[in-house]
């Protein structure tokens, strides 16, 4: 780091350093508002984009990955290492943004790249919505739990786990949990055309404040109905 400042200075070692703290902080709204300008387009009930996340620091690095090719004086191996490293992080880019699942009255999309499955309601066995503080694998053959943890001021806490998972007649499953509204309409229609839904559910997970998001909340989490 003290080499860096002295080849380029405080000046531009700082604006890069803010120029990375904005792109952290506003990728993940811009990208969650084109995902709801396309939902909203295609009148999907949900859009599923799992690697969101991986997006944001997949976008940060690539922005690094970019100045720093800029702006050092690279020997052979660093002209041969950067634009492989950005290429690289380009696909990954493309595959985080091209990856996920989608649902309307229609048919459930899973998009991976550019494989596309694509199934009718009537594919579908049944529907299993999950909210526990562990996710459930399958290691060697036995089911076991994973924990993710996050530190916070008051000590440990266990990060939680949704899912508005559908299996389909053929094996395959897609995980469709979203915002809550969104999800409230799918689960709505779900139950008006009466497919099979199994809860694995822990009732101290709701995070809904208002009375009208708990009574969705509890619908989806199978809870109760509303009145």
């Amino acid at each position: 780091m003290i080499a860096l400042i002295k080849y380029w200075g405080v000046r531009k070692i700082t604006s890069l350093f803010f120029v990375a703290l904005f792109l952290y902080l506003v990728c993940t709204p811009i990208l969650k508002g084109f995902y709801s300008i396309v939902q909203e387009m295609n009148s999907y009930f949900t859009f599923s984009t799992p690697h969101i996340t991986a997006t944001k620091y997949i976008i940060l690095l690539l922005f690094i990955l970019i100045f720093l090719y800029k702006k050092l004086e690279l020997n052979h191996f660093g002209r041969a290492f950067f634009p492989v490293a950005i290429t690289i992080f380009i696909l990954f880019g493309v595959f985080t943004i091209l990856y996920y699942n989608t649902t309307d009255e229609k048919e459930i999309v899973s998009q991976r790249l550019l494989i596309r499955h694509t199934y009718g309601w009537e594919d579908v066995e049944h529907i299993k919505v999950y909210a526990q503080n562990y996710k459930k694998i399958n290691l060697f053959g036995k089911e076991e739990k994973v924990y993710s943890r996050t530190q916070r001021a008051n000590g440990t806490r266990y990060i939680p786990y949704y899912e508005y998972r559908i299996y389909f007649k053929d094996g395959r499953s897609v995980n469709a949990w979203d915002d809550l509204d969104s999800l409230y309409r799918l689960d709505q229609f779900v139950k008006e055309i009466r497919i099979p839904i199994e809860y694995d559910v822990n009732e101290s997970l709701r995070t809904s404040d208002n009375e009208e998001d708990k009574g969705k909340e509890n619908a989806i989490l199978g809870l109760h109905q509303l009145q």
